[in-house]
């Protein structure tokens, strides 16, 4: 799987960039919902820039669906982009 430098969701754009995260070892990526930027480690292998993209981009979906009890809900989100990207991968 390609990570894109931009998708759109809604017709808004969002960037996709790869950042230097290693002052913050527990984070693999961030969604800048105000910018509409999601940020991906680049110190990390393919697979996982893979999956930290498919759990991003679902913060960002459901804060553009206005469930914002759902886009900061780790759970969710994590379970949701694992089994994401267990599909997306096969295709």
């Amino acid at each position: 799987m390609n990570i894109p430098n931009k998708i759109q969701i809604e017709g808004k754009t969002i960037d996709i960039v790869m950042e230097d995260m290693k002052d913050i070892d527990y984070c693999w990526g961030k969604t800048y919902f105000g910018t509409g930027k999601i940020g991906i480690a680049k110190n990390m292998s393919d697979e996982q820039k893979q999956i930290t993209f498919i759990h991003e981009l679902v913060h960002m979906i459901f804060e553009t669906m206005g469930e914002s009890e759902l886009r900061d809900n780790e759970k969710i989100v994590h379970g949701l982009s694992e089994l994401l990207y267990q599909v997306v991968k096969q295709i």
